[in-house]
């Protein structure tokens, strides 16, 4: 997709000969590289160039990515504002190995195949996960997260200020972890 001079939102096609199973996203780097990059479900960060019928895969977690239920996996990735200079990638995923009733998200950030964890969000099931993420105007990191699973928000979590469940989170994440900004009206 891309904006025509006019505003209109124009359909272009890039690399036809692509094929990424379980895709669930497609993301520019803004690294003046022309690469575009695939989330795969499963666990992979595919990049994409236009004149070439192959990927070259940027991140693999597989080992660490649940994958079981369709609503779990490699879920979310934001590329860092000044990704071009720092390297920083940003993922959620459902971590592996906790059972078949529950789940954790976690959010990463990665430089490179080095992984530092930022947060690890208990489910109490393995749906309804979230895992967006997309960086503000402000240079702050928003991270979408799922309500906790059953159905309908069956704890009433998205309603309830002391979980981060059901939730956007707006966080700082130029330091080695992140912060709350200090104009977070929640803050405390």
């Amino acid at each position: 997709f891309n904006e025509g001079n006019n505003g209109d939102i124009v359909i272009e096609e890039y690399n036809s000969d692509i094929s990424i199973e379980q895709l669930i996203g497609i993301y520019n780097a803004g690294d003046s590289s022309n690469r575009l990059f695939g989330i795969e479900q499963a666990g992979r960060i595919h990049a994409i160039e236009q004149d070439k019928n192959t990927t070259e895969v940027l991140l693999d977690i597989t080992e660490k990515v649940e994958n079981t239920d369709w609503e779990q996996g490699l879920l979310g990735m934001a590329f860092h504002p000044d990704y071009e200079t720092n390297n920083r990638l940003f993922v959620t995923y459902t971590v592996k190995n906790l059972g078949a009733d529950a789940a954790t998200l976690r959010l990463s950030k990665f430089v490179g195949n080095n992984e530092t964890i930022l947060l690890d969000i208990e489910q109490p099931y393995v749906n309804h996960n979230g895992g967006h993420l997309v960086f503000g105007p402000e240079g702050y990191l928003y991270v979408g997260l799922g309500d906790g699973g059953k159905y309908n928000d069956a704890f009433n979590h998205a309603q309830n200020l002391k979980t981060f469940k059901g939730s956007i989170l707006r966080l700082n994440v130029d330091g080695d972890t992140y912060a709350i900004p200090s104009d977070n009206p929640f803050v405390g």
